[in-house]
């Protein structure tokens, strides 16, 4: 309103267009703040709607077309991680938290608390690495995939969703064929429980 006056009652055409273009890069940069906040919350939604639709269900599935990358054993070193991986003008979903646990540890008790960390990486989101981060990336081996979410605090000695899961393969006529892929997407802190998109490679009994 300040500026208003100022432009009707001071101003000349000059000023005037000079106000009038600066408001202009104002309200596009806004925009483009809206745009940015819109697509964060439009991503976090459909992954709680994720999550709300999978919880405890299966499906069979092709390899995840993602690459991915072990980076520790130690659930501390998780910060660092997001530290190196997740720059300040990378969006949240170009590196994903991603958790392993090795077949064997898998058949021997099934949790999460043994689960190596990694990151993983759509191909369509690799220009975000160097290319010698993009060389230490592996991709899955084709196959048949066991698909679901599940929810864990890390604790469980054993999960009840992965003893199900692995029900679940025995009763299909499949076996685990090799290690487990969890991909994080949410976390309600009222369950103390972080959800993970999960990934099964099988093979026929």
């Amino acid at each position: 309103v300040k500026e208003i006056k100022q432009m009707i009652t001071q101003m000349d055409i000059g000023d005037i267009k000079h106000i009038l273009n600066r408001n202009q890069g104002v309200v596009e940069s806004r925009i483009q703040e809206l745009l940015k906040l819109k697509q964060s919350i439009n991503q976090a939604a459909n992954q709680y709607k994720l999550c709300e639709a999978w919880l405890g269900k299966y499906a069979f599935v092709a390899a995840p077309g993602f690459s991915y990358k072990l980076v520790s054993g130690q659930t501390e070193d998780l910060v660092d991680m997001l530290r190196k991986y997740r720059k300040e003008d990378w969006l949240a979903d170009r590196v994903q938290y991603t958790l392993f646990v090795s077949q064997e540890a898998l058949l021997r008790q099934p949790a999460f608390c043994s689960a190596q960390i990694g990151i993983s990486v759509e191909a369509a989101n690799l220009d975000v690495l160097t290319a010698a981060e993009q060389q230490e990336l592996a991709a899955f081996p084709a196959g048949e995939y066991l698909y679901t979410v599940l929810g864990t605090n890390y604790e469980e000695p054993r999960h009840a969703g992965l003893e199900q899961t692995l029900r679940h393969l025995q009763a299909t006529g499949r076996k685990a064929g090799g290690p487990l892929i969890g991909r994080y997407i949410a976390s309600v802190h009222r369950d103390g429980l972080d959800y993970y998109e999960v990934w099964l490679p099988t093979d026929k009994t």
